[in-house]
């Protein structure tokens, strides 16, 4: 555990019944007040709901979830068919975590501990783990391996060094060289001057303990025997009381010595925990302990085996094998350690001192009464340049996943469905070969590709968002040359080749047009195609489009009639700008509008929804990447501003065509290295809501924003391209996709002490106080937060200790049922994990299960129940820079889930 520390006595919580009560100041003679306002500690204090083995508990502050953490040996109790003592081998180190301060504790899994092979792999067995923090936030692990599962005791145990930046997962260091080939138990110490002292086990030695010293945690020198009296393990030393305390387990409780150097000990004349307790769990000697200081109190982890007790004592069944964590007080008395086992143990763990600027408070409130609106699902719109990876083997995957989001509801846009050519992709490139003509110049059709592409939509319950582009070879005015061969680092223009020059014959273009719409009427029914989107061409303003304006324009006439012929009925607009497309785009709706229809010579063109796009400007400066998500709202609102010209449009619904924090995914740099992880995932979570702030702002239907990524087949993993997955594995922000779609109902008024005004962001972005912001929805019984810890350098920062308040809750809601989802350096990121692995590539079998699990959407926590209050209820939790939670709160009265 951390080294224990002599805290300085300060101001202690009241702890009522919700999180988020006033705090009240404690003295010792307050107790019996925080007795009377807290309920005891329970026992059990905890079991672990996988093997009910748990055992040897070690007890620290988690800095990263600002909670407190409990380590474990997992032992396989429940392996009764384990012969000898393997049941006692091939355990894991659980962990568990309480949200209140030491008084209950969930289950959270099992330490993710990288050792070298020769430790028996799978069959590797893990015991005692010391956990501490060094004064540069690191943190150790000092852990006993046994090489296997063995059935009886007489293998080598050694004692191994980790580390790890986040108290999840952990890389080996070293084997620490002591004095044997059978150490265990360890139990580390950071002394006054600055160095360390280690005590262990010697089981050579008559079990005696033994201890060795260090400048920095990683050179041990061995100092010999410190106690020996008595054989004994897991000794436990810390400091209180103006003494050095050591504790070991001599399986008749525990014996306690007393030392003022941490050098020479005196022993206790009497041990803890020696006489049989009478709570549940309780009634056996108590075994292997921590002990946690805090303020001027001291509280001793322990475990026990509870059906060692009577005549069955002796039998190998799974109640004498099954284990359980209990607490108690410890009490300073005449000089020695004493505790009462069957009093009640009002357990508050205080929060260790932080250091200055290390975190800052956020509270965010939602008025759950007063609404904005309906909340617009306008996350559901996706796309990609590359027409061809939808059907491949990890393109397939994720249009799957997308279509899980919401059935039917999500939609895709793609570049080069019309494209010559036989379906092979390539970066920013690919082809259908829809459109030849004989050598009478007569057009053939092939729709074999196309339907491969909007098959797999549709089985993946995704709709087309359909782009009528590009130009077929055998239609185009300047064929070629037709296929590019673009490369990463190439220049942008190379790809304007003949797919992007008008047609040489108009009324070809309209039949294949037209054909085409009339073939997916044919397969798969007008009631579907209708819910299509209908649009011509990309960002015709700009290099895409080789001709003139006029041209673009008698295109998109052409096009447009064709489509309405096919189904009249079809959802059709445009014209998927770059940018707010400026004097290009007013002309564009001008000749809509008013203009005379260069197909049907009448006035205007059909307009059901408005496109442009909008995109960021990261740069690399000082080391590290910088969003521009000031650009990228900058555009928002200057392309709102300019639809805001025109009255006809003011229920015309729009979509951001293309949505993202730069232009073109294929592309690689320094400046695109936000992609893989937190950061992108961040910048999304935060752009979204203030777009649609800008919408309400400028009273815009907003129906769309579509983000502009999906993957990228036979490529590396994590290669660097704007994608939701790659290699097959999902990003991390995919995940923020998976809390959107979560999210329904009417948007909830949301206020945050941590959230920058849009003015300041659409001004000079994020650059200097972080964003931490908050939207809110409600659908009946369910409440959805998304918080978000948002700045665009991408630079270590505080972490915001958040507060998050339900006000005006329904009356007749007497708790709420909670659950957390997060995405952050340990939880929903794949890319953080495949960094802990060593880069690998390829991917074995092993590391893409393991990266696939990592790539989940995660919870924080397990869930949990909060007490409504006078229809108030708080939640507390801790948010690193670049994370990402989703709280989900369903509301519960007497008789169940509320219909309210």
């Amino acid at each position: 555990m951390r080294p224990p520390r002599l805290l300085l006595w300060a101001l202690l919580a009241l702890w009522a019944a919700s999180e988020g009560t006033a705090h009240a100041a404690e003295t010792p003679d307050s107790l019996p007040a925080l007795a009377a306002a807290r309920s005891p500690a329970p026992k059990p204090l905890y079991r672990d709901p996988v093997h009910d083995g748990a055992a040897d508990p070690v007890v620290l502050w988690n800095p990263h979830r600002q909670r407190w953490w409990m380590f474990y040996t997992n032992r396989r109790a429940n392996a009764t068919n384990a012969p000898g003592v393997a049941w006692v081998h091939g355990t894991r180190i659980g962990i568990a975590e309480s949200p209140d301060r030491g008084v209950s504790w969930h289950y959270l899994g099992t330490a993710d501990i990288s050792l070298p092979p020769e430790y028996g792999g799978d069959q590797a067995t893990h015991w005692a783990p010391e956990v501490i923090t060094d004064p540069d936030g690191l943190h150790h692990m000092f852990l006993t391996v046994v090489p296997g599962i063995f059935t009886d005791w007489n293998h080598p145990r050694d004692i191994v060094h980790l580390t790890s930046t986040n108290l999840r997962s952990w890389q080996f260091v070293q084997r620490l060289a002591l004095a044997s080939d059978r150490v265990i138990d360890a139990c580390v110490l950071r002394l006054p001057d600055g160095t360390w002292r280690l005590w262990y086990n010697n089981e050579r030695d008559r079990k005696s303990i033994y201890y060795a010293d260090s400048p920095d945690l990683r050179h041990w020198t061995d100092r010999g025997k410190a106690v020996g009296d008595q054989p004994g393990e897991g000794p436990k030393v810390f400091a209180w009381h103006g003494w050095y305390w050591m504790i070991t387990d001599v399986w008749q409780g525990l014996a306690v010595y007393r030392s003022s150097n941490a050098l020479h000990w005196i022993r206790q004349p009497e041990n803890l925990l020696s006489r049989p307790g009478q709570g549940p769990d309780d009634g056996v000697n108590g075994q292997h302990a921590d002990v946690v200081v805090s303020g001027h109190r001291a509280f001793l982890f322990y475990f026990t085996h509870p059906g060692r007790r009577g005549p069955d004592a002796r039998k190998d069944g799974f109640e004498q094998r099954r284990s359980s964590i209990q607490v108690v007080e410890l009490q300073f008395t005449n000089g020695w350690l004493t505790c009462d086992r069957d009093a009640p143990t009002y357990i508050e763990l205080l929060p260790p001192a932080t250091p200055a600027g290390q975190f800052f408070p956020v509270t965010i409130q939602v008025d759950t009464v007063r609404t904005l609106g309906p909340w617009p699902p306008v996350w559901r719109f996706f796309g990609c340049d590359e027409p061809n990876y939808a059907y491949m083997p990890h393109g397939r995957k994720l249009m799957q996943q997308l279509g899980q989001l919401r059935p039917d509801q999500v939609y895709f846009r793609t570049h080069n469905l019309l494209n010559s050519g036989d379906g092979t992709p390539a970066l920013k490139w690919g082809s259908t070969g829809v459109y030849r003509e004989d050598a009478q110049g007569r057009p053939i059709y092939d729709w074999t590709i196309l339907d491969r592409i909007f098959d797999t939509y549709r089985d993946c319950r995704v709709r087309p968002y359909v782009e009528i582009g590009f130009m077929p070879r055998d239609l185009s005015v300047r064929p070629d040359p037709y296929q590019h061969s673009w490369k990463p680092g190439a220049p942008y223009e190379a790809i304007y080749t003949g797919w992007a020059w008008p047609p040489k014959d108009y009324q070809k273009w309209a039949e294949l047009v037209y054909q085409w719409a009339r073939h997916c009427v044919e397969r798969y029914g007008p009631a579907e195609v209708e819910q299509w989107y209908w649009q011509v061409w990309n960002e015709p303003n700009i290099g895409y489009w080789q001709g003139s304006r006029e041209e673009f324009f008698k295109l998109h006439d052409f096009a447009i009639a064709a489509v309405r012929r096919a189904l009249p009925t079809a959802r059709v607009g445009g014209p998927d700008v770059a940018g707010s497309g400026g004097r290009f785009m007013e002309a564009f709706l001008e000749h809509c509008l008013r203009g005379t229809n260069y197909a049907t010579g009448q006035r205007g063109t059909p307009l059901d929804f408005v496109s442009f796009h909008a995109k960021g400007a990261p740069i690399y400066t000082n080391g590290h990447v910088r969003m521009g998500l000031h650009v990228h709202l900058r555009t928002t609102r200057d392309g709102f501003r300019l639809l805001n010209r025109f009255p006809e449009l003011q229920n015309t619904p729009v979509i951001l065509g293309e949505s993202d924090p730069e232009g073109c995914a294929a592309c690689q740099g320094p400046q695109l290295g936000y992609r893989n992880g937190t950061l992108y995932a961040s910048y999304t979570a935060a752009s979204f809501p203030r777009i649609l702030d800008l919408a309400r702002i400028h009273r815009i239907r907003l129906e769309g924003v579509l983000t502009w990524a999906f993957t990228f087949e036979d490529q590396p993993p994590f290669a660097g391209f704007r994608q939701l997955a790659s290699d097959g594995i999902d990003l991390p922000v995919l995940n923020v996709f998976r809390m959107f779609s979560r999210m329904d109902g009417d948007e909830l008024r949301t206020t945050s002490s941590g959230q920058l005004p849009l003015d300041t962001v659409l001004d000079r972005g994020v650059r200097e106080t972080p964003d931490v912001g908050a939207v809110a929805t409600r659908a009946e019984s369910h409440i959805h937060v998304l918080v978000w810890h948002y700045h665009d350098d991408d630079r270590p920062g505080p972490t915001a200790q958040v507060e998050v308040v339900l006000q005006d809750l329904p009356g007749d809601w007497h708790q709420l049922e909670f659950r957390h989802f997060r995405i952050d350096d340990s939880h929903s990121n794949a890319y953080a994990e495949w960094l802990r692995l060593g880069r690998p590539v390829p991917l074995s079998a092993a590391d893409r299960a393991r990266l696939e699990a990592a790539a989940a959407l995660a919870e924080y926590e397990p869930a949990r129940a909060l007490p409504v209050h006078q229809g108030r209820a708080s939640v507390h939790f801790a948010l690193p820079r670049q994370g990402v939670s989703l709280l989900v709160f369903t509301g519960r009265t007497s008789s169940g889930v509320s219909s309210r």
